[in-house]
């Protein structure tokens, strides 16, 4: 009978060298950074919405946006984000110029009760007028429902569909268990999903 010869390569050791390779490419980005911002170009500005109701990770989105280095808090049961809008402003997106603003708002002003009039507001309070991207963000484990799709309806509907509609992404996260022919299966069952058809006709 054959031995099954398990490898001493464990996930933590793993996890350290993906983590080394990060940090390794993140400091020449960095090294990048200081460069182009010597060459005192114009940068380009580029304002990103996410929404969602709440849990899909689009805080930590942000932040590793930010810095790829972030590693995202244990879960609790609340979030500092159902209850406050959350800015990151002038992530450069060095060697393109591009500089992102990005604005993440809590889940209760999209809900069924809120006046979607108060994001445009804000929105123009933080000196936010154009927004070049909106991004819907559902969790793989919390899932995507009925009601979601309503409210993401709704929002679309009191933006413009025809205004925003090139502007639009959904981002399912936590999908990082998750293999290639996995990832492909799912994004093949909601663009197929009857009640997700909604969204993705825009």
């Amino acid at each position: 009978m054959s031995r099954i010869v398990r490898s001493t390569f464990d996930t933590e050791t793993k996890r350290e060298q993906i983590m080394n390779n990060i940090n390794e490419e993140y400091d020449n980005y960095l090294q990048q950074d200081v460069y182009y911002h010597a060459q005192n170009k114009e940068r380009i500005y580029r304002n990103i919405l996410l929404v969602d109701l709440s849990k899909s990770g689009k805080t930590a989105l942000r932040h590793i946006l930010e810095d790829p280095r972030y590693i995202p808090k244990e879960l609790t049961l609340s979030s500092i984000s159902d209850t406050e809008i959350q800015c990151t402003w002038n992530i450069f997106a060095e060697p393109t110029l591009i500089s992102l603003n990005i604005v993440e708002i809590p889940g209760y002003m999209i809900n069924e009760n809120s006046n979607l009039s108060d994001i445009n507001r804000t929105c123009i309070e933080l000196g936010i007028t154009e927004l070049h991207l909106v991004c819907f963000c559902s969790s793989l484990i919390t899932g995507i429902d009925g009601y979601a799709i309503q409210l993401f309806t709704r929002f679309i509907q009191h933006f413009g569909e025809q205004q925003i509609r090139d502007n639009l992404c959904f981002i399912i996260t936590q999908c990082e268990m998750k293999n290639e022919e996995q990832r492909q299966s799912l994004r093949d069952e909601f663009l197929y999903d009857t009640e997700c058809a909604k969204l993705t006709k825009n």
